[in-house]
């Protein structure tokens, strides 16, 4: 009991009831632990101490000792729930926000403390955080034009694993001109990784006043700040507010199917492009495929029938994406994810046939097509998708799968009998918080060496309806989540940053894919940096 009472702040403000007729009026008592009538010694290394004026019949009274023991039972039951409050979903833990409210008003006063608040803030309650500031209190006028705001790009979560790879990509290649700044909730990380020197902005990913403020600031905002069905809604909800275009990493594809219920259409009215995905996952895939069944159409004079894509990765993985993905089995969103039509306008409109000739591959096979042993691509449940609403939103259709690819049968059927072992652990949650504590933790991912030396090339084969068939690849060097995901999303925040209108063959606005929000421009600077699309 003495240790419990010891995280205390006694310096806390009390919150004293009313007067009532008969109080004796207000007196100082001093209530230590094991003495209840506050004779004694009083040593706060042995005990719980307050020296505080309270009224008589305050429930701390020396007189009442009993309601001050329920109200540290009520109070250490409050600290159970928010434990517990963290593992469950945002739904359930605003419930357990509310429950915890209320049995812990007794003794908020004399208790509040540093890890109390953490802890609330885990359950989901907005609280001050004493390392967090909010933005400047300055009054933007509502939708403030894009050429009037102070910035053109905020890269936002700028202090996370591959938040600082974006700054310093930024401070390397930035359009001459451009004003950047960077943002996130921790003002003395934030600079530390500001090597050039740019503007701070400090806003917490679940403050709706400070995000507000940031998004009227600047054109656009790119985001690392995963997983992003935690950290990325409110953020969103701002640009949308504002009117400020977006970019960012996620492959969680529930999610984006969340914000195009809730935006696309007002984003689309106002003009705004919310892209996800323009990282890793999924510029290769969404350009690649867009790219070859563009060819067959201009070049060929025929339709597109289906494309195929076929990867070699080299590299390491990120804790920030494992998080995401763990994040996705623990809310149960992993079972949405698996609907081949999820980011389609109307996933419900497809028949039963569609669905099965569009079901994600399985098993080991030989393909002549590469002279490979192939394998599903572990990315492809998030590539497909958003190739899928590509087609949607251009008033296009054609069969698109993602695969991995092998020099030899023995290697495709271990790295498959891997990932059907990784598969069982994580399906349940004993076995998820077995293996979590042995994997890349959030902020940690591979070594500098690993991430230079990573690779990716992805060869697309186009069929057409004509018979023909168009072979195209896309390949870069780098680890493709990091040094090629930093490419490919800093690159998209400058085509949004420096571009009044959309590119040709981009939608104006709406939740978008890389290629619809973003179309020729992106190809052109993708291959600056050494990212490369040619057709073989």
């Amino acid at each position: 009991m003495e240790r419990f009472l010891e995280l205390a702040d006694p310096s806390g403000p009390v919150t004293r009831p009313p007067d009532r007729a008969g109080s004796a009026g207000n007196r100082t008592t001093i209530i230590k632990a094991g003495n209840a009538s506050g004779k004694g010694s009083t040593r706060r290394d042995s005990g719980f101490a307050l020296a505080r004026p309270v009224p008589e019949d305050h429930f701390l009274s020396a007189a009442r000792p009993w309601g001050y023991h329920a109200a540290l039972r009520r109070y250490a039951c409050s600290l159970v729930r928010r434990r517990f409050a963290a593992w469950l979903s945002p739904k359930w833990r605003a419930v357990a926000a509310c429950h915890t409210d209320v049995a812990t008003d007794g003794v908020r006063g004399a208790t509040r403390s540093r890890l109390t608040r953490r802890r609330r803030a885990r359950a989901g309650a907005r609280t001050a955080r004493p390392d967090v500031e909010a933005p400047p209190d300055v009054e933007y006028p509502e939708h403030m034009a894009l050429a009037d705001r102070n910035y053109d790009l905020v890269l936002y979560g700028a202090s996370g694993f591959t938040g600082k790879q974006t700054v310093e990509y930024c401070r390397q290649f930035a359009p001459s001109g451009l004003r950047w700044a960077i943002a996130g909730r921790n003002r003395s990380k934030l600079d530390t990784v500001n090597s050039a020197s740019v503007d701070v902005l400090v806003a917490d990913a679940q403050d709706d006043d400070a995000l507000n403020r940031l998004a009227a600031q600047t054109r656009v905002v790119a985001t690392t700040a995963g997983p992003f069905s935690l950290y990325g809604t409110k953020l969103v909800d701002a640009c949308v507010h504002n009117r400020t275009h977006y970019c960012d990493i996620t492959g969680e594809t529930p999610w984006i199917r969340r914000l195009i219920d809730c935006h696309h259409a007002q984003a689309s009215i106002d003009g705004t492009r919310i892209i996800t995905s323009c990282g890793f996952d999924s510029i290769p895939s969404d350009y690649g495929s867009w790219l070859v069944s563009r060819h067959i159409r201009d070049a060929l004079q025929s339709d597109c029938v289906s494309v195929s894509a076929y990867f070699r990765v080299g590299g390491g993985i990120n804790g920030g994406t494992l998080a995401s993905f763990f994040h996705m089995l623990d809310s149960g969103e992993i079972v949405m994810a698996r609907d081949p039509f999820l980011l389609d306008p109307d996933p419900t409109a497809h028949t039963a046939e569609e669905r099965a000739r569009n079901a994600d591959p399985a098993g080991v096979h030989y393909d002549a097509e590469v002279q490979s042993w192939v394998t599903p691509f572990l990315m492809g449940m998030i590539n497909t998708r958003v190739v899928r609403r590509t087609q949607a939103l251009l008033g296009t259709r054609f069969e698109y799968q993602e695969y991995a690819k092998f020099n030899s049968s023995s290697v495709a059927q271990m790295f498959m009998i891997g990932s059907k072992i990784f598969e069982f652990i994580v399906r349940s949650g004993f076995g998820r918080r077995i293996i979590k504590p042995l994997l890349p933790q959030p902020g940690d991912g591979p070594s500098e060496k690993t991430m230079n030396e990573g690779f990716f090339e992805c060869e697309f084969i186009g069929s057409a309806k004509s018979g023909e068939r168009i072979r195209g690849i896309f390949k870069g060097q780098g680890d493709a989540g990091n040094r090629i995901t930093v490419k490919c999303l800093c690159e998209s925040a400058f085509v949004l940053a420096l571009s009044s209108t959309a590119p040709s063959g981009a939608k104006p606005g709406g939740v978008l894919t890389p290629v619809t929000g973003l179309g020729d421009e992106l190809t052109a600077r993708l291959a600056t940096a050494g990212i490369k699309f040619e057709f073989v």
